[in-house]
């Protein structure tokens, strides 16, 4: 049996796409017999896989701020498992990027290497520390695992690191991404104040790389009745840099075009995506970009970006886009309104996309890397 400590700190407050990795992937690896899983949540160590939402948002950017918050952070993680690890072998597995020298194998997740490739769409002491950090880590861990066949060239390329242990191991859709019976889409919807079918979704955290700023100017040159018809509603956790989006969405917003949801509830998110009219995630760069495959399982078409990973995970299922096209942007949202066999030819290849990426392979794949340990 293999002994794990999984780094499970990203599950601390409002998850972010790691947060959402982890709890996916370890709620199928808890199962398995050949594994003994202990998670540490930055203060304690627990085989309980959970969840602990109630630490309030603004506390921790507040924490953020403390000078050399990254360091001392990651000094006082490090400590704590090195100890845990001393007389007993262990395989330590950090999905979030900064492993230490320790004593116990090492599998760590790189997801990308946007802070290297845009360093301007990140908090400037991120960038910093990660910098700073990320090449010791890489040269400490046994394996190093990537989202995608693009991140994994790109750090071999850049890093100059043997390409055996760097792992390209996908990740997976969730059973409760599905096309909902439109009945329960109605009643939750009301919720929110929305209408089955008639909104246009984005789902992701409100930062500059996500570009959502080239959706918005897109969905402003649209006419004012398809506007009212389909409002946009975004879906999301407060990033950083965004003070442009904001100024840019202030009018749309008091005309009520555009819905600001902010962080939803887990178990509310699939009704948001069945009962999209169309899903619109126009990233400039990506590990993996899995609400996409969320929209695809949903049952919703989708239009997305010609950058990075994503032609990758998208194949043909999507209408693809350069991002900062505004007209190529404007036409897309057209083409699925105006023209229902696309939109039907889009919906049934993401529905058929989705099947190929399951939590379960990830798991599975995963599983054997710690073997090899």
């Amino acid at each position: 049996m293999k002994n794990v400590i999984v780094n499970a700190i990203p599950l601390r407050g409002h998850m972010n796409g790691i947060g959402r990795y982890v709890k996916s992937l370890f709620n199928e690896l808890v199962r398995r017999s050949d594994l003994d899983i202990e998670f540490f949540y930055g203060t304690y160590f627990s085989k309980k896989l959970q969840n602990d939402d109630a630490i309030n948002p603004s506390i921790i950017r507040t924490i953020k701020k403390i000078p050399f918050y990254y360091w001392l952070r990651e000094c006082y993680m490090s400590s704590v498992i090195k100890s845990k690890t001393k007389n007993k072998k262990y395989i330590y597995h950090n999905p979030n990027f900064i492993s230490y020298k320790m004593d116990a194998c090492i599998v760590t997740n790189v997801h990308d290497i946007s802070f290297i490739k845009y360093p301007k769409y990140h908090p400037k002491k991120r960038v910093e520390f990660l910098t700073k950090h990320i090449k010791q880590s890489m040269d400490v861990s046994d394996f190093i695992i990537t989202d995608s066949n693009f991140i994994k060239e790109e750090i071999v390329e850049y890093f100059k690191i043997d390409s055996e242990r760097v792992v390209s191991i996908p990740l997976g859709v969730g059973n409760n991404f599905k096309k909902i019976n439109d009945n329960e889409c109605k009643l939750k919807l009301l919720n929110y104040g929305l209408v089955n079918k008639k909104y246009f979704l984005s789902v992701s955290t409100l930062e500059p790389r996500k570009n959502i700023i080239s959706a918005i100017k897109a969905y402003d040159k649209l006419p004012n009745k398809i506007q009212k018809e389909y409002p946009f509603v975004i879906v999301g956790a407060e990033g950083w840099l965004n003070s442009e989006f904001y100024t840019l969405i202030k009018s749309l917003v008091s005309k009520k075009k555009i819905i600001l949801l902010g962080h939803i509830k887990d178990e509310d998110l699939p009704f948001l995506y069945s009962g999209a009219k169309l899903f619109i995630y126009p990233s400039i760069y990506e590990g993996f970009g899995l609400p996409i495959l969320e929209a695809f399982a949903s049952g919703v078409p989708v239009i997305t970006s010609n950058r990075s990973s994503i032609g990758e995970i998208v194949g043909k299922s999507a209408l693809i886009v350069n991002p900062l096209d505004i007209e190529e942007i404007y036409n897309g949202f057209l083409n699925i309104i105006y023209n229902p066999s696309y939109e039907k030819k889009l919906t049934h290849a993401g529905l058929l996309r989705a099947k190929k990426y399951t939590w379960n392979k990830t798991a599975q794949l995963t599983n054997l890397i710690y073997q090899k340990l």
